[in-house]
């Protein structure tokens, strides 16, 4: 590559940057930032022709060109003069069925699992398969950073005009500069974007998850199911958004909230979706090619105690929604920090339109499919083509099961079934659980009530260890404690924290993930007597410190990982779990129950079985 090979230099767009990093951290975790586009060529073909509209393509349109360097100070994206064609034809027409279909699955499997080298241009394939002759599959495969699926369906729109030309490009109207979004981009109000974020998000409890929060989580490939929505619902839904003036993505929208309400059991969740990023204000934005993608959370609450309306609900949304369009440009990462979270959601939706079938040129073009990956813990792409709606759904199966994914889709397709048909009724009354979901939930609890005498929580859990301390108490992942060895852990961590001078009204704060070693932290402050102030890992920096400085707890029981992690100053005694000496000093210690005089000035069974600290309180 030289200086004059340049057309010009590109800055990274916020998903740009995300996605790069993950395709360059770890080469050989699964490869899910190649977007593969494919369609159904039917009629004669004059494969020639379409190879020179390939080619037309990379002439035309700078983001085709595309390939990262690495800057003075950080990644780049390079756009040069000119680029190959990168073209491959594969000819399975002397398979016989089902063999011809099961070689070009593997065939498209594996060009959606080739890694691109990202510092070369192109970063798009074309493959041309056989099947028979009049009819092919036209695959196009792309690193998702260059290229949006918005942008992929123009493509294929402008690659039949061409094709009908040859590949002659004169008279086709000059598509707009890619670089003409970067400088829009970069003359947005940051500061603007961030305010409008911040009051969206405002008086947000924590985020929507599905799965335990692990910013250390590994990439790994999604399993997917199909869920067509029925022809008489879709009709009902488009006229009744017609009715309410409202977009049939607002009622996706509104409808995944309130299923993911009742998975979570919140009433106040968010979840992301993938917009558009072309403003009005950049000219010939709606034909310009390239990755102007952006992923921003959408929140749906619902006020339970207003009764409002599902109807009212749903335009409220819209409204919201409505009123952060100009501020889609902002990347998650500065949305996350104007909200003061560390993370928002593992749950996505996008609702696409995609085109029927089309006849250009001697060929008819359909089955149009548009597939590419997510890391996120649930994923579902809405699309409406003609007059079916069907929605693609990944999940991952180390996180999520496939039963728990598949009732939350049909928790989803039952209020959309709601929403149609009594729309005005209030969103407590909207039934997301079937009906046996809803009788498990209503039978929870029937039994013989349980009889337990008084006491407080470290003397009932002694008393259990001493009766059966063979019984199986704790189990978590590989980790599993008999009634007697979780007694012995708990009690000599509770003499280290009375040592140390934890006693009542002391707050020992806990700032540990959801372990074995959580639940014997929690257990022993009790068994001292101490108040328990458990902190949130997924919380930033800044909220550990306000929480840790207002508690002043006299002891912090951590990890050594954790503590550097942190990026507070703790401002307490450590107790770093992990710690060779500390744990010699704990293997030193008695392991049988912590009586009453133990603890100094000990809590009188009428006193509170335990106290939990929270931040304010």
């Amino acid at each position: 590559m030289t200086q004059s090979s340049i057309e010009c230099v590109l800055p990274l767009t916020p998903l740009q940057e995300g996605q790069l990093f993950h395709a360059q951290f770890d080469e050989a975790a699964p490869n899910l930032y190649t977007m593969c586009m494919s369609a159904s060529l039917s009629g004669p073909l004059d494969v020639t022709a379409l190879r020179s509209a390939c080619a037309q393509l990379l002439t035309r349109h700078q983001c085709m060109r595309a390939c990262f360097r690495q800057g003075r100070d950080q990644m780049v994206q390079v756009i040069l003069r000119e680029a190959p064609l990168r073209w491959r034809q594969v000819d399975l027409s002397a398979h016989p069925e089902p063999e011809r279909a099961q070689r070009l699955d593997r065939l498209t499997q594996a060009a959606s699992s080739d890694r691109f080298d990202l510092t070369k241009a192109p970063l798009t394939r074309f493959i041309l398969v056989r099947l028979t002759p009049d009819q092919h599959r036209f695959i196009i495969c792309t690193f998702h950073a260059v290229l949006d699926g918005w942008s992929g369906l123009m493509l294929l729109g402008e690659l039949a005009r061409l094709y009908e030309r040859n590949g002659d490009a004169t008279g086709l109207p000059a598509p707009p500069p890619y670089e003409d979004y970067y400088r829009w981009l970069v003359r947005q109000d940051g500061a603007a974007a961030e305010s409008a974020w911040r009051d969206a998000l405002a008086g947000l409890a924590g985020p929507t998850l599905l799965a335990p929060s692990d910013p250390d989580r590994w990439l790994a490939h999604g399993e997917h199911f199909h869920v067509e929505v029925p022809a008489r619902l879709v009709t009902n839904l488009r006229g009744f958004a017609r009715s309410r003036g409202l977009t049939l993505n607002t009622v996706f929208q509104g409808a995944l909230g309130l299923a993911l309400g009742a998975a979570t059991g919140q009433s106040d969740v968010v979840f992301g979706t993938t917009v558009s990023g072309r403003s009005p204000e950049v000219p010939g934005i709606e034909n310009m090619a390239g990755m102007l993608l952006n992923t921003v959370p959408v929140r749906v609450r619902q006020d339970l105690s207003l009764a409002e309306p599902v109807a009212a609900m749903l335009a409220r949304l819209q409204a919201e929604q409505s009123r952060l369009i100009a501020h889609h440009h902002l990347g998650l990462v500065d949305i996350r920090r104007a909200a003061g979270q560390a993370e928002l959601f593992d749950a996505h939706m996008v609702f696409q339109n995609f085109p029927g079938a089309g006849t250009t040129g001697g060929f008819q073009m359909s089955d149009v499919q548009n597939s590419v990956s997510t890391n996120y813990t649930l994923s579902i792409i809405v699309q409406s083509s003609g007059d079916a709606i069907d929605m693609d759904v990944e999940y991952r199966p180390d996180l999520f099961d496939r039963g728990s994914a598949e009732a939350l889709m049909a928790g989803l397709v039952r209020v959309l079934e709601a929403v149609v048909a009594a729309p005005d009724v209030p969103v407590s009354r909207v039934e997301v659980l079937a009906a046996g979901e809803r009788r498990a939930l209503l039978e929870l609890g029937a039994g013989a009530a349980a009889v337990t005498g008084p006491g407080l929580v470290p003397e009932l859990f002694a008393a259990r260890a001493a009766a059966e301390p063979g019984l199986p108490a704790l189990v978590c992942g590989d980790v599993s404690f008999s009634f007697g060895e979780l007694g012995g852990r708990v009690n000599r961590l509770a003499r280290w924290l009375i040592a140390a001078g934890a006693g009542p009204d002391d707050p020992v704060a806990v700032l540990l993930p959801r372990s074995a070693g959580s639940v014997v932290a929690m257990l022993a402050v009790l068994a001292a007597g101490a108040m328990y102030v458990p902190v949130d890992l997924s919380y930033p920096a800044e909220r550990v410190s306000f929480m840790l400085a207002d508690a002043a707890p006299v002891v912090v029981i951590t990890t050594a990982e954790l503590a550097a992690r942190s990026g507070s100053d703790l401002g307490a005694r450590l107790l770093v779990l992990d710690s060779p000496q500390v744990r010699a000093e704990l293997a030193g210690l008695p392991g049988g129950p912590v009586g009453a005089g133990e603890r100094p000035g000990a809590l009188a069974p009428s006193d509170a079985a335990y106290m939990i600290y929270t931040s304010g309180s």
